[in-house]
């Protein structure tokens, strides 16, 4: 009886069976071993790590100098303003174009509701006969027609084999259906024809030029990711409410403070003062041989005073180091350099 329960013992032991039962007990405790340092001894700092990937530096702008009369009275000066903006967070996928079209769509129509507008710098207009037209001519309409194509020099704009026409007479409605296929504004008649894309569709003319606009400027800041682009500016109370509640809806969209340049008895001293505005391509290039921080969002003096003294009101650029996570949440700031206010400017008169 003992013996044959030896041997069944051995022979047990001694079996394949047994050595690959054994085999796989080792395994399973190294495996459970090997998940208890990954999840509760190392797991904090392996999330940590992993959430630390994306480093964004963001760019804090600086405030413009005031301008005042030989006795010190304001003419121009600054006064806080909320903008609504948006930073390309949307993954490279297959989607991507229709997400981020939906996403600005949705945003101008918020904004509108509330009674604000969309921001137009895209220099192609709705005429009063519902066509699309150019809203500059000239140089400036050469010099938009080379940023559409790609161009630095307006020397390279010529005849276009693959879209069948010379870029530099190029028509409204060329640039909008070139524009509107790059960026997916309109939809496919046939999703397995690739051919079969109709820019426009689904969209009215105007929602169509809304968002070409927004994707343009969001397009011209694409050597610098996380790079904001304007939506609205100046939007009233109602519309940050609005745009705050629907965030979560609204990937990348958020309201920044922003400042507007005000005017005093500006019907007196327009022609002196001059205005500010958006940068051109020509005054950027002209600019930065001067100070390479300005990019083609920033505002600068026009004319007058503002342009003349333009580098003296300006300011200093701050920064802000930040890591964000793969939804462009902050997790933490590591470093932060606060901008310099511009100098203000004292007239003769």
């Amino acid at each position: 009886m003992v013996n044959d329960i030896k041997d069944f013992i051995k022979g047990i032991i001694f079996s394949r069976v047994f050595v690959l039962f054994m085999m796989f007990i080792v395994m399973f405790y190294l495996l459970v071993q090997k998940l208890f340092v990954l999840q509760i001894v190392n797991g904090e700092s392996y999330v940590d790590n992993f959430e630390l990937k994306i480093k964004k530096e963001k760019t804090l702008k600086s405030t413009r100098g005031n301008i005042f009369d030989r006795n010190g009275e304001l003419l121009a000066y600054n006064e806080l303003a909320y903008s609504v903006t948006i930073e390309d967070l949307f993954e490279s996928e297959k989607e991507k174009n229709e997400n981020l079209n939906d996403t600005i769509l949705r945003t101008c129509r918020l904004i509108e509701k509330n009674g604000d507008k969309v921001i137009n710098d895209f220099n192609i207009i709705l005429d009063n006969s519902d066509q699309f037209s150019f809203s500059v001519e000239g140089s400036s309409l050469t010099r938009f027609l080379a940023d559409v194509y790609g161009y630095k020099k307006t020397t390279e704009l010529g005849y276009n084999e693959k879209l069948g026409y010379d870029e530099r007479n190029a028509t409204p409605n060329e640039v909008i259906e070139y524009m509107g296929k790059k960026f997916g504004i309109g939809q496919y008649q046939n999703p397995e024809d690739k051919d079969s894309f109709v820019v426009g569709e689904g969209y009215t003319k105007e929602e169509l030029l809304k968002v070409l606009t927004i994707r343009y400027l969001m397009s011209t800041n694409g050597y610098q990711k996380y790079l904001s682009t304007t939506i609205a500016k100046d939007v009233n109370e109602k519309t940050v409410a609005t745009i705050m509640e629907n965030k979560d809806t609204l990937l990348g969209v958020d309201i920044s403070e922003d400042t507007l340049r005000k005017y005093v008895d500006s019907e007196y001293f327009s022609h002196v003062l001059g205005y500010t505005g958006n940068v051109s391509t020509e005054e950027l290039e002209e600019l930065v041989k001067e100070d390479d921080s300005y990019t083609l969002t920033d505002m600068v003096g026009k004319t007058g005073i503002e342009q003349v003294e333009e580098l003296a009101l300006q300011g200093q650029k701050g920064k802000e180091v930040l890591y964000v996570d793969n939804l462009g949440k902050v997790i933490k700031t590591s470093e932060r350099i606060e901008p310099s206010a511009g100098n203000d400017i004292y007239l003769t008169i």
